[in-house]
């Protein structure tokens, strides 16, 4: 097993930091854990990698969209005042690929919804000293203002309390103190990916979400990010290497070799004339090669 990241060397004996900080002896610790050990550290560096290559992939795509949106206001003549708002839809020319991006308000519930609650409470009890317990408003409501974990309630369900139709003449006042308690504190834009293996097929939303992802034979060919960089820099440093060892047009061909791995279309050949030039040496073009 190879050294491990995080071991601290004392008097020539490694030891590690367990869950109570306290450093515990490398020897003592069994195979299983450090095995156990090892597997979460590499699962979740690869999650990280993930995660840090979805950041940059979320801002790629809203700078694409952004141009495109850009290139079609010019396109009729309209001045763009920053990012477009509203939800959007756009479609590969074969219908077979499609981007929609959907913007909701972030909803915040001001003091009035315990307004709204404490009448509804007096509506409840006054309905059942009159008609008997409603047990079917009475579940809705208990539904409606429970609390998360976080001692938050549910945004949607307070909301679905307006749209419910209720004979008595206290229901208006309690819709009022709800519609009171909504804030609108700004907006959240999602976007979200789909696909189809025909122009008439269903569409099938592209999961980012690891929790929703069914691994396809088409995933499992594709190459990840994490291994072509790995080739991509192997390839490099034994490019390096033939450079300093007086072979140019070899090591060309590791940089070339690199470059694709990385989704490149690799060297051209107006950099292969560069680099014949400097090096007095004869390079294939890129098709040669």
């Amino acid at each position: 097993m190879s050294p491990h990241p995080d071991a601290v060397t004392i008097g020539g004996a490694q030891y590690l930091r367990n869950a109570k900080g306290d450093l515990q002896a490398l020897a003592n610790i069994s195979p299983i854990d450090l095995l156990m050990d090892e597997m979460v550290r590499k699962c979740t560096a690869y999650a990280e990698d993930i995660s840090a290559e979805l950041s940059r992939f979320q801002l790629h795509v809203y700078a694409d969209i952004a141009a495109f949106d850009a290139l079609l206001a010019q396109e009729y003549g309209v001045t763009q005042d920053g990012e477009s708002k509203g939800n959007r839809t756009f479609t590969s020319l074969d219908g077979c690929r499609q981007i929609k991006v959907q913007v909701a308000d972030r909803i915040q519930l001001g003091p009035e919804l315990q307004i709204a609650k404490r009448l509804l409470d007096e509506m409840i009890l006054a309905r059942a000293n009159k008609e008997g317990a409603d047990t079917f408003l009475v579940t809705l409501v208990t539904q409606a203002f429970k609390v998360d974990q976080e001692g938050k309630v549910d945004v949607g369900a307070i909301l679905a309390l307006r749209r419910m139709k209720v004979a008595d003449p206290n229901w208006e006042k309690v819709t009022n103190a709800i519609d009171g308690a909504v804030r609108i504190i700004g907006t959240k834009r999602y976007v979200r990916f789909y696909r189809r293996t025909d122009a008439n097929g269903d569409w099938q939303m592209v999961p980012l979400d690891i929790a929703k992802a069914i691994p396809t034979p088409a995933d499992t060919d594709r190459r990840s990010l994490r291994r072509s960089v790995e080739e991509a820099r192997e390839l490099a440093s034994v490019a390096a290497t033939y450079l300093l060892d007086g072979a140019p047009v070899t090591a060309l061909d590791r940089l070339h070799a690199a470059i694709v791995a990385l989704g490149g279309t690799g060297v051209s050949n107006e950099d292969r004339a560069i680099w014949a030039a400097k090096f007095g040496a004869p390079v294939p073009t890129a098709d040669a090669a």
